[in-house]
């Protein structure tokens, strides 16, 4: 009971680390092509006489825009209020990384992982670039995440959480869809995972 107590607060900790690592990020200036994101976002409107719903990014797909829409909406049109989802989204990114390394390793590694994942450049880079590379990071974990639990627990649904994940991922970069050939690939080559073709 004592490690788990230490291990719950480790994991808050690394936790708090990464969201305040990503919080001091998004008040440098934006990057990038996220000016023109956020003038696609500026650009929606629900009135009837300028209806305007884009169904499309700056060069990818829509979600990264109406994701911006709705934390400017509940956190301010500021640098930080522009970001803050991606802030949310990649510290729950950490998370994901956590329990998804438990299940395939252990409880260490999966703490080292976090931790490694929490001081990543790349991931609190995306952050200052306002873009859609956090959600394809989330999104593309999750849907990896769900596709190891469907093989482990033998059940369809995480099948269809993780189809759900990519979808959603595609929806901010089209890069999401590389993942299938070897998720593929993978059930192709282990004959206990052909079950799935059936």
């Amino acid at each position: 009971a004592n490690f788990e107590d230490r291990k719950t607060v480790f994991i808050i900790l690394i936790l708090l680390v990464g969201f305040f690592l990503r919080f001091y990020a998004s008040r440098f200036p934006f990057v990038d092509d996220a000016p023109d994101w956020i003038r696609i976002v500026n650009d929606i409107s629900f009135q009837k006489a300028n209806f305007n719903i884009p169904l499309f990014g700056s060069y990818h797909g829509p979600l990264t825009v109406y994701l911006l829409k709705l934390s400017s909406l509940l956190f301010g049109e500021s640098m930080t209020g522009w970001r803050m989802v991606h802030i949310l989204f990649s510290s729950l990114h950490l998370f994901i990384i956590y329990l998804f390394i438990k299940k395939g390793f252990s409880e260490k590694e999966a703490l080292f992982a976090m931790i490694l994942s929490a001081f990543n450049v790349f991931s609190i880079w995306a952050v200052i670039e306002g873009a859609q590379e956090e959600f394809l990071l989330l999104f593309t974990t999750l849907a990896l995440f769900n596709f190891w639990q469907a093989l482990i627990a033998k059940k369809g649904i995480y099948m269809v959480f993780s189809g759900i994940s990519m979808g959603l991922g595609f929806l901010a970069k089209e890069v999401t869809l590389l993942i299938i050939p070897p998720m593929l690939l993978y059930l192709l080559i282990f004959e206990e995972n052909r079950i799935w073709f059936k």
